[in-house]
C-alpha cells in the first residue's frame, strides 16, 4: 500500500482480533498509522469476544482511536450460550458492554443469534431488552446457521438438539421490538439507533470499493474480486517475492454486476435504483425483470422514487425473491 492514502473506514475483524491483546493491537494501529491519518477515518471497527474484554485493553482501544467495538454476544440467556457452545455467559456480556462503556467507547454493535434450538421467544425478548436497557446503539441479528462438524452440528446429529425452524416469526419479533424501542431496521440483519449505522459495513452493501489485507482476506478493487492465500505459509511467500497474496480474483461483468446490485440492494431497507439495472440488462431482459417486479410488487416490494424497496414480507423470503429477480 502507498504512503498517505485516504482512508473512509478501517474494519478489524475476520475472526476474533481482540484475543492477541492490547500490545499487538497498538503495534497493529501503529503499522497502519504510517499509511495513513488515522484522525482522518470515519470508523475504526475491531470485533471482540466478550471475555476478551478487559479495563486495560478497553482503555487502549480508546486511545489508539478505535471508534467502534463489535461484541460477538449471541445471547443474553444461559441456557441459550450453553446450546451455542458459547463459553461466556450473560454476565461475561454485561460487563465487557459496561467496560468500553465506562472507557468512552460508547458504539458498540452486538450480535446475536436467533432461532435457536431448545430456546423460546421469552428467551429473545429478555436478549433483546437487556441490550437495549445497556444503551447499545446498534444490533446485528442472524438466524442460526449450522455448519458441520461445529459442537452444535455434533449435538443435533445425535438427537440432543432439534431445529425449531421458527426464523419468520423472531425475525418479525425482532423488527418488532427493535423499532419500537427506537431502532432502524436498515439493513436486513442490522439495526441501529439514529447516527450509529455502520459506516464499513454500507460500502459492501452499496458495492464501494475495499482493499481486504491480511490471510484470507477479500477485497473489492477496479471491478475486481479478490480472496487472498488462505493458507499463512503462502501468503507469505508471495510478500517476499513482492506478489499480491491473492488466491482467487474475478472480474465484475455486466451479468455478475446486475446480480450483485439486486443481491446487496435488496438487503437494504433504501433498495437500489431501477436504473443501475436498466443500464446492464439489453431490452429483453429488462422487460422480464420489469414482468417480475409487477409479480412482486406491494407483497415482497415497493416501488418508490424509481428505486426498489423490499418490504419486511419481502426480506423474511429474501433468498426466493433475489433468486428470482435476477432469473431473467
Amino acid at each position: 500500500m502507498r504512503q498517505n492514502v485516504k482512508i473512509k473506514t478501517l474494519y478489524i475483524g475476520g475472526g476474533t482480533p481482540s484475543i492477541i491483546g492490547e500490545e499487538l493491537i497498538h503495534e497493529l494501529i501503529d503499522e497502519i498509522s504510517t499509511y495513513t491519518c488515522l484522525s482522518e477515518i470515519k470508523e475504526i471497527t475491531i470485533e471482540a469476544n466478550p471475555e476478551d474484554i478487559t479495563n486495560n485493553i478497553a482503555k487502549t482501544m480508546k486511545k489508539i482511536g478505535i471508534t467502534r467495538v463489535s461484541l460477538g454476544i449471541q445471547s443474553m440467556n444461559k441456557n441459550d450460550l450453553e446450546t451455542l457452545s458459547r463459553i461466556n455467559s450473560p454476565e461475561d456480556n454485561e460487563k465487557a458492554i459496561k467496560t468500553l462503556q465506562d472507557n468512552g467507547i460508547v458504539n458498540i454493535n452486538c450480535d446475536i443469534i436467533f432461532d435457536i434450538p431448545n430456546s423460546s421467544e421469552k428467551n429473545l425478548v429478555e436478549t433483546l431488552k437487556k441490550l437495549t436497557r445497556l444503551d447499545i446503539p446498534h444490533i446485528s441479528a442472524y438466524g442460526l446457521t449450522v455448519e458441520e462438524n461445529t459442537p452444535i452440528h455434533l449435538l443435533l446429529k445425535r438427537g440432543k438438539i432439534k431445529l425449531k425452524d421458527n426464523f419468520k416469526k423472531e425475525f418479525k419479533l425482532i423488527h418488532e421490538f427493535l423499532s419500537e424501542n427506537g431502532y432502524i431496521h436498515y439493513e436486513i440483519s442490522n439495526y441501529s439507533k439514529p447516527g450509529f449505522q455502520s459506516i464499513h459495513n454500507l460500502i459492501y452493501w452499496n458495492r464501494e470499493e475495499y482493499i481486504g489485507i491480511g490471510v484470507s482476506a477479500c477485497g473489492f478493487v477496479n471491478k475486481k474480486r479478490y480472496q487472498n492465500e488462505t493458507n499463512v505459509k503462502k501468503y507469505k511467500e508471495k510478500l517476499s517475492q513482492n506478489i499480491l497474496p491473492s488466491m482467487y480474483e474475478e472480474k465484475i461483468d455486466n451479468t455478475k454486476e446486475f446480480e450483485e446490485i439486486v443481491m446487496l440492494g435488496f438487503r437494504k431497507n433504501d433498495g437500489f435504483p431501477i436504473e443501475n439495472i436498466k443500464k446492464l440488462l439489453n431490452q429483453n431482459q429488462f422487460h422480464k425483470f420489469q414482468q417480475k417486479l409487477e409479480l412482486f410488487k406491494n407483497v415482497y416490494l415497493k416501488i418508490q422514487n424509481n428505486r426498489i424497496i423490499p418490504t419486511l414480507k419481502g426480506w423474511i423470503f429474501s433468498d426466493y425473491i433475489v433468486r428470482e429477480l435476477i432469473n431473467v
